[in-house]
């Protein structure tokens, strides 16, 4: 995992800022999973942490700066 701090932006970053979105905050992506059996919530509350610790991508947060305009920061 990288530290926290400013992070350069990615192509896809770019585009993404580039585009005329009225509600970018609201542009994401999402999946229902479902199964037949019990789910072990404790189990799943690990395995989440643990992602979200290892890919930094999932840690991205952008604030917009007065002077440098919106910069992305790894929390």
């Amino acid at each position: 995992p990288a530290e926290g701090g400013e992070v350069k932006w990615s192509p896809v970053h770019k585009w993404f800022f580039t585009q005329d979105m009225k509600e970018a905050n609201h542009f994401n992506q999402s999946v229902m999973l479902t199964r037949t059996n019990s789910i072990d919530e404790e189990a799943l509350r690990k395995t989440l942490k643990a992602i979200t610790v290892h890919h930094d991508a999932l840690r991205l947060v952008c604030k917009k700066d007065e002077e440098k305009g919106l910069l992305l920061f790894n929390r």
